[in-house]
């Protein structure tokens, strides 16, 4: 890398810092525009402080949650990292009526079955999202679909 890469990269990163630091919280397009140039520059840990404090600010929308979510599953190493994606699926549910979060949710958790009570905390999950979005008309089938689906996987898994 060049002086001037090195240069280029740490000014950057300092606007970043700078334009975070002179947030206003109530800035809601201002977020959106610091999200967008930390996720061009690849500014993870910029994007995940920008993030944290749109999230405290703001209810932020489904697509935005999605979008947070995805980035950060692309991440995950460890079974921390997963847990802590587990905790954005739960404070991403809290914000608004978000089916195609929690569709999202139950398919990512469909990995528990393979842990010791998996099956037990995947059901719950799945009778959470039917709760709050099982009967949306544009998602809720897919989440009932999911479920059973599972289900049934289980029940040919246990008669083997």
């Amino acid at each position: 890398m060049s002086d001037s890469d090195s240069s280029s990269d740490e000014s950057s990163g300092d606007g970043i810092e700078i334009m975070i630091s002179n947030l206003d919280s109530s800035d809601y397009d201002g977020h959106l525009k610091i999200i967008a140039k930390c996720k061009k520059e690849g500014e993870l840990d910029f994007l995940r402080q920008i993030r944290s404090k749109f999230a405290e600010a703001f209810p932020l929308t489904e697509d935005l949650w999605l979008e947070w979510i995805e980035d950060e599953k692309k991440l995950c190493e460890s079974e921390d990292d997963h847990e802590k994606l587990v905790e954005l699926f739960e404070k991403g549910a809290k914000d608004y009526l978000a089916p195609k979060l929690w569709l999202e949710y139950i398919q990512y958790a469909i990995r528990w079955l393979g842990f010791e009570d998996g099956i037990k905390r995947f059901r719950s999950l799945c009778e959470r999202a039917i709760q709050k979005v099982g009967l949306d008309p544009e998602n809720g089938g897919a989440i009932w679909e999911v479920y059973r689906e599972t289900e049934l996987m289980i029940e040919s898994e246990e008669k083997k």
